[in-house]
């Protein structure tokens, strides 16, 4: 994996905060093979050639702020709160740098202004029910959803996520699969992603990013903040 050196504008503590996130985020959006979001050649990264800007008027929904998955101790749910905020919002980063718009995600309301600013051009309250989340979204995205990023993995943003994919659409979710076996159509796809970039099939998707990374953290095309377990929880 080529070595990343850290722009001037970035702190090292900043960096520590971005290669699972980033990989988690890369390996689901842009992997290629089966199960792929955009076919089995998958989607070209905004770090490739021609890949800025490639998926304009695309839309998309990441799922990153609603209610999480229940955890055996109250700091193993702050990890993984904590896992979720980072993998949401490099996940809207990447997603903007594509070109996808309408770019849905949900979260809570005191989150919006931030999560604009790093692309997102629509945040939902992530306190809506299932239901009016499913009615809010089809009022915003006015083609199908083919890519849907949910960075929750609890049974009830998959199963929302599926209900909305359209058809050749792919749900990436950070938990094992939980969409109700009755739902399940060949024309749509879901699958558990995980960030490990040293993964064979992955190795070339890294090498390609790493290679890039430092430019992209340069030019701000990603931003970086020092993430705390505060952000999970406040």
């Amino acid at each position: 994996m080529p070595r990343v050196q850290i722009p001037s504008n970035v702190t090292f503590d900043q960096a520590a905060t971005i290669p699972l996130a980033l990989a988690t985020s890369a390996v689901a959006l842009y992997h290629s093979g089966e199960r792929a979001i955009g076919g089995t050649c998958g989607l070209t990264p905004p770090w490739g050639e021609g890949g800025r800007g490639k998926y304009a008027g695309q839309p998309t929904i990441v799922f990153g702020g609603a209610s999480t998955v229940g955890q055996a101790s109250k700091c193993l749910q702050l990890h993984q709160d904590t896992n979720q905020l980072l993998t949401e919002r490099i996940a809207i980063q990447l997603l903007r740098l594509s070109g996808f718009s309408p770019l849905i995600t949900t979260a809570s309301p005191r989150n919006i202004d931030f999560l604009k600013s790093l692309g997102a051009t629509h945040v939902l309250d992530r306190n809506l029910s299932t239901e009016a989340l499913h009615a809010e979204i089809k009022k915003i995205a006015d083609k199908p959803i083919t890519t849907i990023y949910d960075a929750v993995g609890s049974p009830e943003t998959q199963n929302l996520g599926y209900d909305l994919l359209g058809t050749g659409g792919v749900l990436a979710a950070v938990q094992p699969d939980s969409i109700k076996p009755e739902k399940k159509v060949s024309e749509k796809n879901s699958f558990f992603m995980m960030g490990d970039l040293n993964c064979p099939p992955n190795r070339k998707l890294g090498a390609s990013l790493y290679s890039k990374l430092t430019e992209l953290l340069a030019e701000e095309a990603l931003k970086v903040r020092l993430w705390l377990l505060q952000d999970a929880v406040n």
